[in-house]
């Protein structure tokens, strides 16, 4: 029964009854989309592990003030989004000069389709992860985010939501970051041939 209700019928079964079982349901289905986020955000996997689980304790705190205005994926990214750029401010950076480990892009690529099987495909694929990875960890900041949540699936109001920004904002950070990196690989092309 709990397989067949949604994300946001599961917060409100928990916050109204506090029906452990939907918690527990809400964080096995969504554990690894937000780990596999906060890890892409701030490329460190221990600090990704411990902002997953002050997630938790957050949207585990806020039960009974929970209203689904959004998706409760919109809702676990926003607190996931607000509580990263804490932490990185907490690390003496501001959040306009966030920046990328070198794993942060190889993670991204991984959601691209795989080509079909084959040597000189792996090599290709690889090459398409470090082209990826270098393209998009060269975009401004802002750009970079709106990136990485669209590459993850998000629909621009979505990420908008998401990072409490005017959707307008967010479809012209996406759509200047897409030019680049369309600019970056018709480069790369161009060079390649």
């Amino acid at each position: 029964m709990s397989g067949d209700l949604s994300d946001e019928e599961l917060m409100l079964r928990f916050a109204a009854g506090g029906a452990a079982w939907a918690f527990e349901q809400l964080w096995n289905r969504n554990l690894g989309t937000l780990k596999r986020h906060l890890l892409r955000l701030c490329g460190d996997e221990p600090a990704a592990e411990d902002l997953a689980q002050e997630v938790w304790v957050r949207i585990f705190g806020a039960a009974a003030r929970y209203q689904p205005r959004a998706r409760f994926r919109t809702y676990m990214l926003q607190i996931a989004h607000n509580l990263f750029v804490d932490w990185y401010r907490k690390k003496g950076r501001s959040a306009d000069s966030l920046s990328w480990s070198d794993d942060e892009g190889s993670a991204i690529a991984d959601t691209l389709p795989d080509p079909a099987p084959g040597p000189p495909v792996a090599i290709d694929r690889q090459q398409q992860k470090l082209a990826l990875q270098s393209a998009i960890a060269d975009l401004p900041p802002a750009q970079r985010e709106v990136m990485v949540l669209c590459l993850e699936g998000c629909e621009l109001a979505e990420a908008a939501e998401i990072l409490g920004r005017p959707y307008e904002t967010v479809k012209t950070q996406y759509r200047y970051g897409l030019a680049k990196l369309k600019r970056r690989a018709l480069g790369t092309a161009a060079a390649a041939a």
